[in-house]
């Protein structure tokens, strides 16, 4: 059987730089063993695609695994120039791909434009046989005049016959005239023809695919739409080529023979063993125990003297510390201590140098393993912990060999960059980077996909985007929904990860590669693949609630307060502050779900609000109503109640899942890896049922009987993919607690923080600014001489200030320029004001209609005395011709000739005007509209309006329903009129009414089509007039 290698493919990966195709890596793979072929390439567009999975499934279906990219190249990637050509490049060992990714990570650092664009002098540099290279497609080095002599000649001189002159068998005009072009070189040069399929697809049919799949997304590429980009047999290739014309049978042969040569470079090397980076590159592992062990050693000390941890106490730290520290010590063989005196380091730089703000508590089980605490990765003391923390739950010997499960910290920070800047400095430059994240198609957005291809209306089809399950079966929609399926899991972007860094002692871009996602590079790696290939990631992830911490205590002008300083300071007014709702934006409890179920525990203890976080998870719906109830609860099983008797009967944390695994037979360290694979999703399906069959039996042998497995085991599953770890529902409690204690001791400066953080979300702003009442605090509109460019505290007052910047084309700095002018200045005139006013005209004209300059005058006031000012405030001449002012009165100011008046008191002049000003008062509904227009909301409240009623919305489809605004209180409030009083006097939004109400019962239609009365009332408009 002949065969030949598919080196220039394209799968899914090749759509983070263009949309191209719909194939994943695997729909190769299969094709390959179907052919009865043995080699695979990860040739992509602008990178080398996904080596690691193509390695694993490669390893899955014992396929040889080889490299290859499809590269940009210009000729000077550091000019605006998209041509872009294509060109192949397929490195003949491990070491050389390493060096085509430095040449593909170069060209995403400093070439990219558009797409990441090759420099010449980077392929130049290579050893001429590190790599074999093509010309590739019609879109390549043949492309035209400038690519040959430009790009090709050079790279054919350097290279001699590792060029290889790529020809394929699409019957475009084109292509034949590439090939042809080819054929020429060949003689000319002495390269060899080589074959390729371009391919994008697995069976010519697949083609309709293809162009939907493209088709939905508005995109087509003419004339290449019509090449058939399958993956054939030699067969086919060969009479494609054949029915081209171009080349003559021979030729052919030669060029698929060509192929071949390909299957003489080194597959790709990948292996599963930890890859530790370390900060002490020139110590033995025992060497980096005994200095992990001065450090702690020290620090612990310091740490002793501060807490004053002495006698039977001491005994029980030191203890703890030993057996964790014995830990590090037995898999020295990976290299632990390399780990914690990496993050130890990197921690120290970030926090002390870059001023990094990490949280005190740490994230997942990081607070369970004391020595994190010594080393400052958290604050959180698993001797003093309210609920118990498990070392072993972060790492244990087992793990680590058995497993080979890499330590995991992640960091909750309020900035990553002080981290990023940390961790390069510890380890280089080039040596951390964010990992890639790949945007898959759901079922929802491939549904669209395909309707969009079929030319269907967008509001037909997105309302059954939006719940598909509930059309699987509908005859109308269910053979797109079919169709949809194949595209389901197609990579069609990529982004940065949001928070997982790889981390190492090499350099990245020869690694792994880098690509240029947005204005970020990114390693070409995702986080699930780090952990399978164990390669050490450090998540740094953006918490806006550390953020906020950080921020308020420097408004306050003190240090984070220490965990043990905040648990020793939790008083009465802590907990009421949750037991009455006073929770938007403390960590856990923001949401209306959770603020609610807390209204009801009312939480009292630091233990207690750590159960809550985890009683919150979707997992513990099997126990949720008693646990808020307080409520006594059993499992039905006295085995297991006395079993996890600490926690009612309740799986309330991961750990608690631990100990029922434990009871049943699991090892600490497999039941830790079931967790982890169950939360992940990543457990198989006959494992699964295995672990039941496991668990079954034992509990046979522990109870005597099968009764009440089946039940306690259908709650048990219902916790295991989303419970939370104990360190880290302690560690968000504190959390919670940091921001409660802010509430409580400086209110003030914590809600001029919020309100800054969440300026831009209403519900939120709404939410915050109904918590002030509980603290006696007005929110106070932009005044001039309070209001900055961010919210302003008044002690005095006890009031907040709002902040310019929040205000439509309005923005910090002018906020923060009028504020300075009002503490420096004195203004006795808005006139004086308008001289120096640091804005533009429209922005002036904004803060005089919602009432910032209301010290000065009313609205109309002001804007007649800019209409005034614009008009004569520049002037020293005035033509007699456009004057209307009294002659006497001009000669008062000025002087003149027989055609205009010249100004010889120009301010008496215009105080002279403003004093005899008319102006109209500005309408109230025009003050509401521009605060809807500007703030994005209504806070106007006029005293003595109360009956004033402002109208912001109207839907008259049925019985009218009326939104209204009340002038007078800022009560909002949602009311029916009965259409026939409507008619009568109709109205629209943007009007006020003066109004009264009554309450009627709800109605609806019974069965029989006969309205009927439900207890239930709503509020009718029962008078009104139109204002």
């Amino acid at each position: 059987m002949k065969q030949y290698a598919n080196y220039h493919k394209h799968d899914i990966i090749s759509n983070i730089f263009v949309p191209d195709t719909h194939v994943k890596c695997e729909s190769y793979l299969k094709r390959i063993k179907e052919l009865g072929y043995d080699c695979y390439w990860t040739t992509n567009h602008g990178s080398g695609g996904d080596i690691f999975e193509a390695r694993d499934l490669c390893d899955k279906y014992g396929i040889k695994c080889f490299f290859g990219v499809e590269g940009y190249i210009v000729p000077n990637p550091l000019e605006k120039d998209n041509r872009n050509y294509h060109i192949i490049i397929i490195p003949k060992t491990n070491e050389a791909r390493k060096k085509v990714n430095y040449i593909t990570s170069h060209a995403s650092e400093e070439g990219f434009y558009y797409k990441p664009r090759i420099f010449l002098e980077d392929l130049l540099k290579l050893n001429k046989d590190d790599i074999y290279l093509t010309s590739a497609c019609v879109a390549g080095l043949m492309h035209d005049e400038d690519s040959i002599e430009l790009l090709l000649k050079p790279l054919v001189e350097h290279f001699g016959q590792n060029f290889f002159l790529e020809v394929q068998n699409h019957q475009d005009e084109f292509q034949k005239e590439i090939n042809r072009k080819c054929l020429q070189f060949s003689k000319q040069y002495g390269l060899k023809l080589i074959a390729a399929n371009d391919s994008h697809y697995i069976y010519p049919e697949d083609s309709k695919d293809r162009l939907e799949f493209l088709k939905g997304k508005g995109i087509n590429y003419g004339d290449e739409d019509a090449y058939v980009l399958d993956y054939p047999d030699y067969d086919t290739m060969f009479s494609r080529f054949q029915k081209q014309g171009v080349l003559t049978d021979k030729e052919i042969e030669e060029a698929i023979d060509n192929t071949r040569i390909f299957e003489n470079c080194e597959e790709i090397y990948l292996d599963k063993e930890i890859k530790m980076p370390s900060a002490y590159l020139n110590l033995s592992p025992d060497e980096k125990i005994k200095e992990l062990k001065k450090h702690i050693n020290k620090k612990f000390a310091e740490i002793r003297e501060e807490e004053h941890i002495e006698g039977e106490q001491l005994k029980k730290y030191i203890e703890g510390i030993r057996q964790e520290m014995q830990t590090i010590i037995d898999t020295k063989e990976i290299n632990t201590a390399d780990y914690f005196l990496l993050n130890e380091k990197i921690v120290d730089l970030a926090v002390h140098k870059y001023n990094g703000v990490l949280t005190r508590t740490g994230r997942g089980s990081c607070g369970g393993f004391y020595i994190n605490r010594i080393l400052g990765m958290t604050q959180i003391d698993r001797f003093t912990s309210p609920i118990k923390l498990y070392p072993e739950r972060f790492i244990s010997t087992a793990r680590l060999l058995e497993n080979r499960a890499m330590p995991d910290i992640d960091y909750n920070v309020a900035s990553q960059e002080p981290f990023v800047l940390a961790s390069r400095e510890v380890l280089g430059e080039h040596s951390v980077y964010p990992m890639i994240a790949y945007g898959t198609m759901q079922i929802g957005e491939a549904f669209r996909n395909v309707c969009r291809s079929h030319g269907l209306e967008f509001d037909e089809f997105n309302d059954v985007a939006k719940n598909i399950d509930n059309y699987l079966e509908d005859p109308k929609w269910k053979p797109y929904i079919e169709e949809a399926e194949k595209y389901v899991d197609v990579v069609v972007s990529a982004s940065v990860h949001p928070c997982a860094h790889a981390m190492d002692n090499k350099d990245l871009r020869y690694e792994y590669g880098i690509v240029k996602i947005g204005n970020a590079l990114c390693v070409m790696i995702t986080s699930g693949e780090a952990d399978y290939w164990k390669i050490l990631k450090d998540d740094f992830l953006i918490v806006s609630i550390w953020g906020i911490i950080a921020d308020t205590f420097k408004l306050i002008g003190k240090p984070i307060i220490t965990v043990n300083q905040l648990l020793n300071d939790l008083d009465d007014r802590i907990w009421d502050l949750y037991a009455n709702g006073i929770t938007c934006t403390l960590n856990q409890v923001d949401s209306d779900y959770a603020t609610s179920l807390m209204k009801k525990y009312k939480v009292r203890s630091v233990g207690e609000l750590a159960q809550f976080t985890a009683a919150v998870r979707p997992s513990f719906d099997a126990w949720r109503d008693a646990f808020i109830y307080r409520k006594p609860f059993t499992t039905g099983s006295k085995y297991l109640d006395d079993v996890l008797s600490e926690t009612r009967g309740m799986i309330t944390f991961q750990e608690t899942l631990m100990t029922y695994f434990q009871w049943l037979g699991i090892t600490p360290a497999e039941s830790i890896g079931l967790i982890k694979k169950i939360s992940k999703k990543k457990i198989h399906p006959e494992d699964f049922k295995n672990l039941e069959d496991r668990l079954k039996e034992q509990w046979i042998k522990n109870t005597g009987s099968i009764d009440k497995f089946d039940d306690t085991w259908q709650m048990v599953q219902g916790c295991m993919s989303y419970g939370f770890a104990a360190p880290h529902a302690l560690a968000t409690a504190i959390d919670s607690l940091y921001g409660a204690w802010l509430k409580v001791h400086y209110p003030l400066e914590y809600y001029s923080v919020v309100f800054r953080y969440y300026e831009g979300d209403m519900e939120r702003t709404n939410k915050l600014t109904e918590e002030l009442k509980y603290f006696n605090i007005s929110l106070k509109n932009i005044q001039f001489g309070h209001s900055a460019g961010s919210y302003k505290i008044n002690k005095e007052e006890n009031s907040i200030y709002k902040g310019l910047g929040s205000i439509k084309y309005c923005n910090v700095e002018v906020g923060d320029k009028l504020y300075e002018l009002s503490q420096s200045k004195q203004y006795n005139s808005f006139v004086e004001i308008l001289k120096d006013f640091p804005g533009d005209s429209r922005q002036l004209d904004i803060l005089i209609k919602l009432g910032y300059f209301s010290d000065f005058g009313s609205i109309g006031k002001l804007l007649k005395i800019v209409e005034v000012y614009n008009q004569y405030g520049s002037k020293t001449i005035i033509k007699k011709d456009q004057c209307t002012i009294n002659k006497d009165i001009m000669l008062q100011y000025a002087t003149e000739t027989e055609k205009q008046y010249r100004l010889k008191d120009k301010d008496g002049f215009i105080n002279y005007l403003l004093e005899n000003i008319t102006y109209k008062e500005y309408p109230i509904t025009q003050r509401i509209k521009d605060e809807k227009e500007y703030l994005g909301y209504v806070s106007l409240k006029i005293e003595g309006k109360s009956s004033t009623w402002y109208v912001t919305d109207i839907n008259t489809k049925y019985s009218p329903k009326i939104s209204l605004y009340n002038v007078g209180t800022g009560e909002e409030k949602v009311v029916k009129i009965e259409k026939r009083k409507y008619q009568m006097v109709p109205f629209d939004k943007d009007v006020c009414l003066r109004a009264t109400f009554e309450m009627k019962n709800k109605c609806k239609k019974d069965e029989n089509g006969d309205w009927v009365k439900l207890e239930e009332e709503e509020e009718w408009i029962k008078y009104y007039s139109v204002v």
